[in-house]
Formats: C-alpha cells, structure tokens, sequence
C-alpha cells in the first residue's frame, strides 16, 4: 500500500461542493465531514493508485450506506443537544457556588422584600416586563452575535435553550403566577410567586452565559465565520 498523498486544495473544494450538495447547510458539520472524507479518500488512493479521486470519493461514500450523511448529521445533532444541555445545567449550578450564589441570594432577597412591598399584582406585572424587556435584550444579542451571512454554525444557529429561557420568567409571571398561584395562595406560601420569579431569573441568567460560552468556542474554533 502506498503512503496516502495528500489531497490537493482542488479536490478538497470538490469535497466541500458534494458535501453542499449532499444538504449539509452547516460550515461546522461540512469542516468535520470534509476532514472525514478527505482522510478516507487519501487512504482509498493510497490503495489503489489507479483510482481517480472521484471514484474513490463514490467508493468513500458508499460506505455510509442509503441514507448516505442523514444517520452522520442526526448523531451530530444529538450529540450537540447534550452538550449545549450540560453546558446549560453547570452554568445554573454555577449559580448556586460561591461567587455567583451571593448574587442569587441577593437576588432572591430582592424579589421578596419587593413582592412584600408592591401589591402582588403590580409586582408580577413589573416583573414581567422587566423579565420582557431583558428577554428582548438576550433575543438581539442572540440574532447580532450570528456567524456572517454563509457561515450557519449548528451549535449556536438554533440554541433552544436560550430561546426557551428567554420566555419563561414572562410566562410564569403572567400565568403561573398571576392565573394560578394568586388566586390559590394565601399566607407565607404567596413566598413561592417571588421565589418562582427568582427562578425565572436564574434560568435566564444561565441560558445567556451558557450561550455567550458556547459563542466564545464557536469563535476560536471557526474563526472565519465570525471575520
């Protein structure tokens, strides 16, 4: 077998043009299957020395049997899922450990004495604006810190955590809260309205730092999609 030759910069832009064409939309995902590919394909010329690169890039691609990239892309997919899940659940645990948890404590003090303070109705319909309005705020920062126009990045394109975090705290504020608790709840368990807010807070508090850590690593890793 012959030392695998390494492809040259044509042949890897053939490899990103039948990656495109295989409806691979994502520059993060064509990296990692043009990579796998090329490799595959060096290996299969150093093999056969008489094949061209385009037959060794069907014989390559053969190998991902009918469904071609489908089965590739969904465990990406998933994979991405859990990762952006885990990277959400240590930012909000990172807000119960020292230093953060002395701004949550603050926070969640904050919110009580305001709800013992406003009329419960005011409270929760100050804080579901605030909690609007910083929604809003995380919704453009989300949609500014894109990658440029032809760079789609999976990890960050669609981060339902944010996007879920963002409506949460209003959501609970006008109908958890206002619709469901007020009306039920009497004595010290009107407590549990301020402490919800709170939560809705710290949801959306890690949902952007999650966010802005995924950001930073899409940002070293792909450089070119954010220049």
């Amino acid at each position: 077998m012959h030392t695998p030759t390494p492809l040259t910069d044509a042949q890897i832009d053939a490899l990103y043009s039948f990656v495109k064409k295989k409806n691979v939309d994502y520059y993060d995902l064509q990296l990692e299957l043009v990579d796998h590919l090329a490799s595959e394909v060096e290996q299969q010329m150093a093999a056969e020395p008489s094949v061209s690169f385009e037959a060794a890039l069907q014989k390559v691609y053969a190998r991902f049997g009918i469904f071609g990239f489908t089965e590739v892309l969904e465990q990406k997919h998933r994979a991405l899922v859990r990762r952006d899940a885990r990277v959400w659940w240590n930012q909000l645990k990172a807000l119960f450990r020292l230093p953060l948890l002395l701004s949550s404590g603050l926070a969640a003090l904050l919110l009580c004495v305001a709800f013992d303070y406003f009329d419960a109705t005011i409270f929760l319909i100050l804080n579901g604006s605030l909690a609007g309005a910083a929604g809003m705020a995380a919704t453009f920062y989300f949609y500014k810190s894109q990658p440029k126009k032809g760079y789609k990045l999976s990890m960050i394109q669609y981060y339902r955590l944010l996007q879920a975090a963002i409506v949460f705290n209003p959501y609970q504020s006008f109908f958890i809260s206002y619709t469901l608790l007020l009306p039920t709840l009497s004595g010290g368990w009107l407590l549990l309205i301020p402490l919800l807010c709170w939560l809705g807070w710290l949801v959306l508090a890690a949902g952007v730092l999650a966010y802005q850590g995924l950001l930073r690593e899409q940002q070293r890793l792909y450089p070119l999609a954010f220049i």
